[in-house]
């Protein structure tokens, strides 16, 4: 699956995952609390990693990179409405 997206998006992808990751350690976050990621936990990472810090794109080409991430590895993805909320938020701040 990770083929058949272009190069350059794989490296952005990576690098949401490499913040979710160091995010979910920073907050000692039980690793099953992070694959596959609870709605709460994806909502907290943007809003207070995420939000403020980078443009609008960045920020969702970070949740599509943790979406693809569990999909690849066959995880339940559970970025719903309040993570679209929360995206929403982040992005009008």
């Amino acid at each position: 699956m990770a083929n058949c997206v272009l190069p350059s998006m794989l490296s952005n992808y990576a690098s949401s995952l490499i913040c979710f990751i160091k995010f979910c350690n920073n907050f000692n976050m039980p690793e099953p609390d992070c694959m596959p990621a609870l709605e709460t936990i994806l909502s907290m990472f943007i809003s207070m990693w995420v939000a403020g810090s980078v443009s609008k794109g960045t920020m969702k080409m970070w949740i599509e990179g943790l979406c693809l991430w569990h999909v690849i590895n066959d995880a339940l993805w559970h970025g719903n409405s309040v993570l679209r909320c929360t995206i929403k938020v982040g992005i009008n701040t």
